[in-house]
């Protein structure tokens, strides 16, 4: 499935920014666990995007049958600053590459080249958004043939510089801290991407088999997912100084031959851009969707402006954002996961949508329900968000944002509580003594 195409390069994706946020979960339990979760995360995309294909609507236009006309409104919130969030690291983290290019190129790197990297990232990203399916996909496919095969070869040479003795001689984490890590990963890949996977399937002809679209889904986002969060863990380990950088994508560049470095942060910012535009085509949808009643490209160059004054904050005006921010992103997981749950329970006796109430938000329309509300969907929706958050622990470094009833409780006997976890990972993974961010925010 094309939804799938040119994510190889998104910040969730990326081995640099993964071995950043991930090298506190270590060797012998993630290589374990690691891909069940995240090709379990890409399952539910796969299986919320056949949805597009019975309905012929975007994710959260169909949603409207499930939650009602105003019901819907909260998700298709929560999804919109989902998607906006992402772009911002992703346009963010293509900027910082964009920024080491030029750098090596000989040029000046200052405060008014980053506002230009960042402003061009964002114009080409919504550019490639603003177009039709149809040449979004077209893009896509070449953007993933060529810098896919850029991947491939620096992934070589990166493997080739992986310390295998200091790989092999790392304990093993607390299987707590594993966990944590593996909500982690999934709540920043194919969670992130819920509410996207009908946006695009929903123009595959109806007699394409659903199991077809699911497999293609897994396949294609998870196997190039795995072998890229793999690899960022096992650069983290040798690699000391890389999961605490700040530009985790030009520390990446240091330890590849001079010759490939170039070629290297330009196969990251085409990555990005490539993951970006597609998120930039559902997030607009989201938007109309909401009941903002403008343009498809106007909605675009909302999210854009939103993006380029959020990338300006990380950039230019605070360097200390971007993990908060990500850890606030991580945990939009929850409702999204939550709305998940129950669009696929409605999914196990639904057949059919009714194409021309699906699109009508007048009061009495086919899906307004009870004053534009299903109740039954929305409070489940509510209730399953509440119960979530209980298991919930956010933090990031020493600072708990929110910690729920029951976060403490879960393999109690097992490790101290998750407000330890910072060291724990600091002692497992970097050694005594070595810096290391805040876990974020886990949702088991």
């Amino acid at each position: 499935m094309d939804l799938v195409r040119g994510q190889h390069g998104s910040p969730r994706h990326h081995p640099g920014c993964r071995a950043r946020d991930l090298h506190r979960v270590e060797r012998a339990p993630v290589d374990r666990g690691r891909g069940g979760r995240s090709v379990g995360s890409f399952l539910l995309v796969g299986l919320l995007g056949t949805v597009g294909k019975t309905g012929g609507a975007p994710a959260l236009t169909l949603s409207r049958a499930v939650f009602g006309v105003r019901g819907n409104w909260a998700p298709t919130l929560v999804s919109w600053l989902s998607f906006v969030g992402w772009e911002t690291i992703m346009c963010t983290t293509a900027a910082y590459a964009l920024l080491a290019t030029i750098h090596l190129l000989g040029l000046s790197t200052g405060p008014i080249a980053t506002v230009i990297c960042l402003l061009a990232v964002v114009a080409v990203s919504a550019g490639i958004g603003v177009f039709g399916h149809a040449t979004i996909m077209w893009i896509q496919k070449w953007l993933t043939w060529v810098f896919g095969a850029l991947t491939l070869t620096i992934g070589v040479f990166l493997a080739v510089k992986v310390h295998w003795s200091a790989v092999l001689a790392t304990p093993a984490a607390p299987f707590p801290a594993v966990m944590g890590g593996l909500g982690f990963i999934a709540a920043g890949t194919g969670l992130g991407w819920l509410s996207a996977g009908a946006d695009y399937v929903r123009y595959l002809p109806r007699r394409v088999p659903s199991r077809n679209v699911v497999a293609a889904t897994v396949a294609g986002a998870s196997l190039p997912l795995v072998a890229l969060i793999s690899l960022g863990a096992l650069m983290a380990l040798t690699k000391k100084d890389l999961a605490s950088a700040s530009d985790p994508v030009g520390a990446i560049g240091a330890s590849l031959p001079g010759w490939m470095v170039i070629p290297y942060l330009i196969t990251a910012v085409f990555g990005l851009v490539a993951a970006a535009d597609l998120s930039m085509y559902s997030s607009g949808l989201n938007l109309i969707t909401g009941g903002i009643k403008v343009r498809r490209a106007t909605a675009l160059a909302v999210d854009a402006v939103l993006i380029t004054v959020g990338g300006l904050y990380m950039t230019v005006i605070t360097h200390d954002f971007y993990g908060p921010f990500m850890t606030f992103l991580t945990l939009l997981a929850v409702p999204l996961t939550a709305w998940a749950g129950v669009v696929l329970v409605d999914m196990t006796h639904r057949r059919h949508f009714d194409q021309a109430g699906i699109v009508d938000t007048r009061a009495g329309s086919t899906y307004w329900y009870q004053g534009g509300v299903r109740w039954t969907a929305l409070t489940a929706w509510i209730v399953a968000i509440v119960v979530a958050l209980q298991f919930t622990r956010v933090q990031v470094g020493d600072v708990v944002w929110f910690s729920g009833a029951l976060s403490g409780t879960w393999f109690a006997s097992e490790r101290p509580r998750l407000a330890d976890r910072r060291n724990e990972c600091r002692r497992h993974v970097l050694g005594p003594g070595n810096p290391g961010s805040g876990c974020g925010a886990s949702g088991r």
